[in-house]
């Protein structure tokens, strides 16, 4: 038996390695400003020569300064003193910022009016504009070299044996020890099947578990992750099975050749790990393989944070066919299924989500030492509502929160202000460092690019679940997702990319999925909510007005830039100097449903009449019940976002259209019924979403202009006699398409979509004078490839052998209302190769019999029959729909009989509403038990 040693923590990092989250933070928003500075530089919007080089110097310099003045203060040990001159750097980016936004309103304010006899004042306001960018930009710069200079001198001038706070090395490597502390304080409540299913797979002894097998452990910081680890590692049944254990804690800094040396002196004697330090690399390697192929060997690699890391060391274990085990911890996807399948794909992989309620209660008494009848049941509710909230289902958060909380104490209103402010109660700096860096480290490992982004997610309110439409449209009109120049990804793919990473990752969790497991919501997790964003109000990314009073404590330390509205803004001071270049306003005061909201309005009024002009970029409105909006907001000409969803307004104002920089309007769920042709004039209008609204198009007045650069095109109602379908053919880039035509103006309409070879997603609805379905026609999709969700709304032509393939070809979800199919039809669409959902509602099947044959539907896992009043028998032969997962019948009343329900063994969720009792007692009969079924007795 080979000597078990205390877990090593690996590395010791240095302050030039290890650079502080503010610090980053920093430097993002220098790239913001330098980047957008560049891009205006390449565009040649800068004349004057004199401007340019202030430009250049913004651009080039500003970064290096920042370099050197960091430099510097390591090398006097003065390191106190960076994070004051960070701060300044913070003003002076967002003032450059604010001075350029005004130049490109003024310029763009001067393009959109320059006509007749106004021409040659135009110029000189054009002239004048740019001494303005120039003599501003002048100003920033002198002020900062002033600055600089003098922290310069503060620097020379301090002593170097000075008391300083200990270096981040020793402070990491508390952290490292605190972490596992902190991991057997917490116990594994809540995650008792997984402890249970690593078990057996660290002790599985077939043929498979003789093989070297590397198992996963992913979720959230503080899901539990090491917490589970180190009770596997320290069971008997584990230390008696396992020859050699080791335990490695990963930092971020980290060398290969360390590594091995420190799993090479947790697996040797001492006499044996000193002569190891002084190996090369290769000696290394092979010094552990021969202590690794003579035993059967548990490695533990905690906080595994990149595949790089697992790519290098993962050839350095050898497979003994002993039933050796590499265990890792991450919060990395890509890590864990990378890991997993170097030896066995089907592997399993360990996914920890949030605890239950009742685990976190559990958890909490448990580290408290606490009874249930410390208060009374009143108390106790309030209490334990307060404690689940602040910890969300975070074993980490549990933990912190009970550091923070007297044992002792009994006082009720006391504990509450406690968990309410998170003050500490003691101290507790060495827990408090560790929860910091351990969240920090998440934050760091994200590309620099992507974490503007996911702080800008704090704005949101504590565990809101964030629209994924709204989170990516947000971040591309705040200049958050650029696409690199030359590449042809759109700023919508690469919103998608970064946030499948921040999935990736675990910085985020999907809370909604759409029926086809897309996702539809998502939130940051309270743990990591709690500290980023406060971090990225510290930093001044934007401003939450939460409270019903303003006053100095929560006032801003900066000019507030994005403005966030969580309770009334009447007492909100807008005359305030800080809302001089206020760029976004976004409001989630949704709290009443009965009074207008006023406030908005008049709000919106003072800042943009203190201004003359509205440098606003992003106004958003959504569930804020009828905003009074300005008048002025055709003058609010830098606005790219402008969402007014559930907000049941009656109209908007025909100026919309002359918002040139517009990419979003969303006036979807309210009264608005008619929009102005104007809105034809929003050139760079990308995507609007609309319930049933008409274009007010006359022969008299046509539109001018073309959305040519729309790629949604929501709620669009076509009448009869409406002239807009003339116009429609100049959409030729559109990605999502939803209309309601008249059947008269179906054949048009048809023509058009069978040129939209980029959609991806369609509802097409073919109605008569009545608003009944009517005629629809079927066009040839065959080369519609991107074209996965399609709706159909109307009676569908009789389907012959071969026009199943005027479907698209990667079809994945199919609805059909009121298509009057028969026998036949349904046969031909059970052919559709990669058919994921299939929504058959009234008056789709027309036919009495249904049968689904062996082969049908290969890929089908959800399908439902809604009100089908004509079929009475349904067959599914054995080999039909050999995926089906989920399963309703709602509302068909002569529905008799279904037979072959015994041949969906993958069936996991059948559902009868309202169906007659002797169809439900006969389903109940030959469904597999295996199967859960509901029935529900509705009322329509």
């Amino acid at each position: 038996m080979w000597n078990r040693k205390e877990p090593t923590k690996l590395g010791g990092g240095n302050k030039t390695k290890q650079m502080d989250q503010h610090s980053i933070d920093v430097d993002i928003q220098v790239s913001v400003v330098t980047e957008k500075l560049s891009d205006l530089l390449a565009q040649h919007l800068f004349v004057h020569p004199r401007l340019r080089r202030e430009v250049r110097w913004a651009t080039n310099d500003l970064h290096e300064y920042l370099r050197r003045f960091r430099d510097s203060a390591h090398k006097h040990k003065m390191d106190k003193k960076v994070p004051k001159f960070e701060f300044r750097v913070l003003q002076d980016c967002f003032m450059v910022d604010n001075i350029t936004d005004i130049f490109l309103t003024t310029r763009t304010m001067l393009i959109h009016r320059q006509k007749g006899p106004m021409r040659p004042f135009l110029r000189l306001s054009s002239v004048w504009s740019q001494k303005f960018l120039m003599d501003g930009m002048k100003k920033v710069r002198l002020s900062f070299i002033n600055f600089w200079n003098k922290s310069l001198e503060e620097l020379t001038l301090s002593t170097s044996g000075q008391d300083i706070e200990e270096n981040l090395s020793s402070d990491t490597a508390s952290c490292y020890s605190s972490s596992l502390d902190t991991s057997m304080v917490s116990g594994v409540i809540g995650l008792d099947k997984e402890e249970e299913a690593l078990v057996a797979q660290m002790l599985r002894s077939d043929d498979l578990g003789c093989q070297l097998r590397v198992i996963s452990i992913v979720g959230i910081v503080g899901s539990g992750k090491t917490s589970l680890a180190k009770t596997i590692y320290n069971r008997q049944d584990i230390k008696e099975h396992f020859h050699v254990m080791v335990w490695i804690y990963v930092p971020t800094s980290f060398s290969v050749r360390d590594l091995l040396i420190d799993i090479c002196k947790q697996a040797m004697s001492m006499n044996e790990a000193k002569v190891v330090s002084e190996e090369n690399y290769n000696n290394l390697r092979r010094s552990l393989a021969t202590i690794l192929e003579e035993n059967r060997y548990l490695i533990v690699m905690d906080n595994v944070w990149s595949t790089q890391l697992w790519d290098e060391v993962k050839h350095v274990f050898p497979d003994t066919k002993s039933g050796s085990r590499i265990l890792l911890t991450t919060c990395d996807n890509e890590v864990a299924w990378r890991g997993s399948s170097r030896v066995d794909q089907g592997c399993e992989l360990i996914q920890l989500n949030r605890l239950s309620d009742e685990d976190v209660w559990a958890l909490f008494l448990k580290n408290m030492r606490w009874n249930e009848d410390r208060f009374n049941d009143l108390e106790l509710t309030y209490f334990r509502n307060n404690v689940l909230r602040k910890c969300d289902g975070s074993p980490l958060a549990v933990t912190k929160l009970c550091s923070l909380l007297p044992a002792k104490s009994s006082d009720y209103h006391e504990l509450l202000k406690l968990i309410d402010d998170h003050v500490s109660s003691g101290d507790d700096q060495n827990h408090q460092s560790s929860f910091s860096y351990r969240l920090t480290l998440s934050y760091q490992n994200l590309l620099p690019r992507i974490r503007p982004c996911y702080l800008y997610m704090g704005l949101f309110p504590r565990a809101f679940e964030i629209p994924i439409r709204r989170l990516f449209r947000l971040w591309i009109a705040e200049g958050l997702v650029i696409p690199d120049s030359g590449s042809s990804q759109t700023p919508e793919d690469l919103a998608e990319d970064y946030f499948k990473e921040l999935v990736n990752k675990n910085m985020i969790e999907v809370t909604r999925r759409k029926s086809d497991g897309r996702p539809k919501t998502c939130r940051i997790p309270g743990i990591l909510y709690d500290v980023f964003s406060a971090k990225a109000m510290a930093l001044g990314l934007f401003f939450v007005h939460k409270y019903s009073e303003y006053n100095s404590v929560t006032s801003p330390k900066f000019h507030v830039r994005r403005l966030v509205e969580y309770v009334d803004m009447k007492n909100y001071p807008s005359s305030d100097f800080h809302n001089q270049h206020l760029l976004s306003y976004i409001s989630f005061n949704t709290r009443r449903r009965d009074t207008p909201a006023h406030e908005v309005g008049i709000f919106l009024d003072k800042v943009t009449a203190k201004r003359g002009f509205g440098l606003l970029r992003v106004l958003d409105l959504e569930g804020v019940y009828k905003p009074r909006l300005p008048e002025s907001l055709g003058k609010l000409l830098q606005l790219r976002y402008l969402g007014l969803r559930w907000t049941f307004l009656d109209s908007l104002t025909d100026s919309v259209g002359g918002l040139v920089y517009l990419e979003t309007l969303d006036v979807k769920h309210t009264n608005i019924t008619t929009l102005s042709t104007s809105i034809w004039k929003a050139k760079n209008l990308r995507h609007l979403y609309m319930n049933e609204v008409h274009f007010d198009v006359s022969v008299q007045k046509r539109p001018r202009g073309s959305l040519t650069n729309l790629q949604t095109l929501w709620g669009l109602s076509v009448g009869s006699t409406s002239l807009v379908v003339n116009w429609l053919s100049k959409l030729v880039g559109l990605r999502k398409l939803g209309l309601t035509c008249h059947s008269t103006r179906i054949q048009a309409i048809a023509d058009w979509i069978s040129k939209l070879t980029d959609l991806q997603s369609l509802k097409l609805r073919s109605i008569d004078e009545f608003g009944q379905p009517s005629d629809l026609k079927l066009v040839n999709m065959a080369l519609h490839h991107k074209l996965t969700d399609l709706y159909l709304l109307g009676v569908l032509p009789k389907l012959a052998a071969n026009e199943i393939f005027q479907f698209p070809p990667n079809l994945k979800i199919l609805t059909l209302s009121g298509s009057q199919l028969d026998e036949e039809s349904i046969t031909l669409l059970g052919k559709l190769p990669q058919l994921n959902i299939l929504r058959l509602f009234g008056s789709s099947y027309s036919g009495r019999k249904m049968e689904c044959i062996c082969g049908d539907f290969p890929e089908l896992v959800v399908l439902k029959l809604w009100m089908l009043e004509e079929l009475e028998e349904w067959k599914i032969e054995e080999g039909a729909m050999s995926h089906l997962r989920e399963l309703e019948i709602r509302r068909c009343p002569n529905m008799k009989q279904v037979e072959g329900l015994n041949h969906l063994t993958t069936l996991k969720d059948l559902t009868l509403t309202n169906m007659p009792l002797h169809l439900v007692q006969n389903v109940k009969a030959n469904v597999d038990g295996a199967t859960s079924i509901t029935v529900n007795e509705w009322k329509f």
